[in-house]
């Protein structure tokens, strides 16, 4: 079962025992091949505090709530570890998109992510008339994307083989991301 990344953001999260540990705030992506590798919880609202989930500890997600382990979340020291190559979710949201060959294709819209694999399965690409009025949507599998930088999306131009795509699948070229302390004063592990 896919659903849309904008439905997932403020599901609920409860522990196996019930408890209502926050709400998720974000998801974030591995840009080599879309797998999800964490997802950010708030807990609270005036004094909120930000947590880090790994998806070993998610024991179901049906899209309005998350049920997870008792104790899920990572400690504060554990994120550190965590791979330098990941990128929120919310990055790839916006970033235009285009083929190979160089040609527009529009922006991304929504991600839809694989409930059970916990990874991005389709691109939803809007087209618009400066960046205002809709012309079209159209729906991109992942299989199609080359290249997920910070500032564009690359699509395998469509008479490419589907050899070529899983050889570009196989080693996802990526811009530097930001380094981990930068992603901690996004919020991950730390109190607001």
């Amino acid at each position: 079962m896919e659903r849309p990344l904008s439905s997932l953001i403020g599901s609920s999260v409860v522990a196996r025992s019930g408890e209502h540990l926050g709400t998720v705030e974000d998801v974030v992506l591995d840009p080599r091949d879309g797998s999800v590798v964490a997802v950010r919880v708030r807990e609270g609202f005036i004094f909120a505090k930000k947590h880090v989930l790994q998806p070993e500890r998610i024991r179901a997600w049906d899209g309005d709530e998350l049920e997870v382990e008792d104790q899920p979340f990572m400690n504060p020291e554990e994120v550190p570890l965590l791979p330098q190559r990941l990128r929120s979710a919310f990055s790839w949201l916006g970033l235009p998109v285009q083929t190979m060959s160089g040609m527009p294709v529009g922006h991304v819209d929504d991600l839809s992510i694989h409930m059970q694999l916990l990874q991005v399965r389709r691109l939803e690409i809007a087209r618009t008339f400066l960046g205002l009025v809709p012309l079209s949507s159209s729906i991109v599998s992942i299989e199609r994307v080359a290249t997920v930088t910070r500032k564009v999306i690359i699509l395998l131009d469509d008479g490419a083989e589907r050899s070529a795509a899983s050889a570009l699948l196989r080693s996802f070229r990526t811009e530097p991301t930001p380094a981990l302390p930068d992603l901690m004063d996004e919020g991950l592990g730390a109190s607001d």
